[in-house]
């Protein structure tokens, strides 16, 4: 009972999870072409070099494609079972927030319990919680990197290091070098929102398990980034690798989805309903 009580939050989730499941097709363009190249992994079982109409397909990593052909494995092949990595993803990016706003604030328990249900009453999250995409996905690493961080702050040790570049690591397989733009700047940032009364550790330190987290995670990306270069040519470690991440904030890549800033202007009331 205590547990239902705590975490009700995750019944809601599935409650919505199972109506967008009975209720809406899959949307192109997006979830229908991801679902595509999940099927044509599971199909020619190669892991490593993901294709689209059996095209070379270089506009994402592997991690979600990875986990629904996991999942498809197990429990066979189907919309509701490739559902379930963005499921345990939405979840825990709930259960993730509430452990964030907890160490944050360690003396007001009631801001770690109301978290969750703010999260998953804002309309982008309802939109993006359901979707075979990966924005959850990152925010999930997001988090737990920060955590990991926030962790070393308090005790700091090498394993929190490997934990945090850990994270990272599957935070790049998931969407690409952009992850490090999320992650970075508030790491970076570290002595602007630092505990005054902290004197572990020294900022030396920190910078330098900041370093050993990155190297860590681009040590984690190489298990599949090497093998798929070796298996592809030059283009596609040039879209992958670059184009994804500055082609993206340039605007000048085909899906960068490029807006002029009047049009976040307007939109940023609607991302915070319900206020």
């Amino acid at each position: 009972m205590t547990f239902i009580k705590n975490y009700s939050y995750l019944f809601v989730l599935a409650v919505f999870f199972i109506a967008s499941y009975l209720f809406r097709p899959l949307l192109p363009i997006d979830e229908t072409r991801y679902l595509t190249v999940a099927w044509e992994m599971f199909l020619q079982k190669s892991y490593f070099v993901l294709s689209l109409n059996f095209e070379p397909y270089h506009h994402k990593p592997p991690m979600l494609f990875w986990l629904i052909n996991l999942v498809w494995n197990i429990f066979g092949v189907s919309r509701l079972s490739a559902m379930l990595p963005v499921f345990i993803a939405s979840s825990g990016v709930l259960l993730l927030s509430g452990k964030l706003a907890e160490i944050l604030y360690p003396d007001k328990k009631t801001i770690s319990k109301t978290v969750p249900w703010v999260i998953l009453a804002t309309l982008p999250f309802l939109m993006y919680s359901s979707l075979m995409m990966f924005d959850l996905m990152v925010c999930l690493f997001s988090l737990a990197t920060i955590i990991m961080f926030l962790e070393y702050i308090k005790n700091p040790k090498s394993k929190y290091i490997l934990l945090a570049g850990l994270f990272m690591g599957l935070g790049v397989l998931t969407k690409g070098p952009v992850l490090y733009l999320y992650i970075l700047w508030p790491l970076i940032l570290y002595k602007y929102w630092k505990n005054p009364d902290e004197d572990k550790p020294t900022t030396k330190q920190y910078f330098k398990a900041l370093l050993g987290s990155i190297l860590f995670s681009v040590i984690v990306v190489s298990f599949w980034l090497v093998p798929a270069l070796l298996q592809t040519n030059g283009d596609f470690a040039y879209w992958i690798l670059w184009e994804q991440t500055a082609g993206r904030v340039a605007g000048n890549f085909s899906a960068s989805h490029a807006r002029p800033l009047y049009f976040y202007i307007m939109l940023t009331p609607i991302l915070f309903i319900p206020w």
